[in-house]
């Protein structure tokens, strides 16, 4: 019996995210082969226990003219991690590598933003404002991107590449620029990712309806440069934290980290 017992195996790991859940991990996917998930949240908490404002948040996705443009035009993409930056690399070359989006590493195309008011909750069960993708693979990246998407096995998590000004005394985040949404290994905020998306098909193949918000297409383009603004990567990847250390002492220490020289 000794034998037997050594032979058994010590632990067994596994995937078990949503297990009791009656979700497959398999994602919505419509006729012309888009997917819905969901990218991130607001009114919801990030690195360094940031929140993240609703209202300009909300603002900024209904009626930025650019970010519209680009969504609605099918030019929205998004990148397979986000930007790293180089060694030696400037801060005004630095600035701008942020605001692209390289066409070698893009991995998804947005065709649509909703805002899900009432259906998404945090890790902590408190209402957060979510914000779901509809997305399709695209680039050179498209094959492996999908092949993440359609394993019910593997998460895909997303995040916010923004600006965003910080209010230190309410320790919030008021985002003035998204530039996309780009997959990662390690969301900041923890609902940003396939496996907490609430169209999750269930094992009866039965999606959940979503509210979706009417987006007003009017209203002017608010100025986005200010020198209080900071580029936010919300992942926990740690090289995304170093980011963040060296932005936040650059500010403690009266440095402006956005090169003067590039104005809205």
């Amino acid at each position: 019996m000794a034998e037997a017992a050594r032979q058994q195996p010590f632990a067994s790991y596994s995937n078990i995210v949503l297990s009791g859940t009656g979700k497959e991990g398999v994602l919505k996917k419509f006729p012309d082969g888009s997917y819905e998930l969901l990218l991130g949240a607001l009114a919801a908490y990030g690195n360094g226990n940031w929140l993240y404002d609703e209202n300009s948040g909300r603002s900024y996705i209904e009626n930025d003219k650019e970010f519209l443009a680009e969504l609605n035009g099918g030019r929205l993409k998004g990148e397979w991690g986000h930007p790293r930056r180089p060694a030696g690399m400037s801060d005004q070359d630095w600035f701008v590598r942020i605001n692209e989006i390289y066409e070698d590493n893009t991995c998804v195309q947005f065709s649509k933003i909703d805002l899900s008011m009432d259906v998404i909750t945090d890790e902590k069960g408190r209402r957060v404002v979510g914000i779901i993708g509809r997305l399709k693979p695209s680039g050179k990246q498209a094959s492996s991107f999908r092949d993440m998407l359609e394993n019910p096995e593997e998460d895909t998590p997303f995040s916010i590449r923004c600006f965003a000004r910080k209010d230190f005394n309410s320790m919030r985040k008021h985002i003035n620029k998204i530039v996309t949404w780009d997959y990662v290994t390690t969301p900041g905020i923890a609902v940003a990712s396939k496996y907490n998306t609430p169209s999750l098909e269930s094992k009866s193949h039965v999606s959940q309806v979503l509210d979706e918000a009417e987006f007003q297409l009017a209203g002017l383009r608010q100025g986005f440069y200010d020198p209080a603004n900071d580029a936010s990567f919300e992942s926990n990847a740690k090289h995304i934290q170093l980011i963040d250390r060296m932005i936040e002492t650059d500010r403690t220490a009266g440095k402006i980290w956005v090169p003067n020289s590039l104005k809205w």
